[in-house]
């Protein structure tokens, strides 16, 4: 029974990462074109994928944790631009504030 349970979340949730890393992917060209921004909510794609691939039913599943996130766009890219923003803020390449209060 408990495997069953897992199987129907793991396809729920596989299903909600496929409309979601559509979406994303839609939503990034729509954004790139007319060069606006986008949400962080593009990261639920990649996040449900990723549970997904961890409740289901198969031995050693969890190893693919990781190809969700990679697959879906909208967790990929905006992963990628944080990561680096970030990188680029702790080394110093970044944008320079003044350490001293206003």
């Amino acid at each position: 029974m408990v495997t069953l349970l897992q199987g129907l979340a793991a396809g729920a949730l596989a299903l909600v990462f496929v409309f979601f890393a559509l979406g994303n992917a839609w939503t990034l060209i729509r954004a790139r074109s007319r060069r606006q921004g986008t949400s962080l909510a593009l990261f639920v794609g990649g996040l449900c994928g990723a549970l997904a691939v961890l409740v289901a039913p198969l031995a050693g599943s969890a190893r693919w944790l990781w190809l969700p996130l990679l697959l879906d766009l909208g967790t990929l890219l905006p992963g990628l631009a944080l990561t680096r923003r970030r990188l680029l803020t702790h080394s110093g390449a970044g944008p320079h504030r003044d350490p001293t209060p206003a």
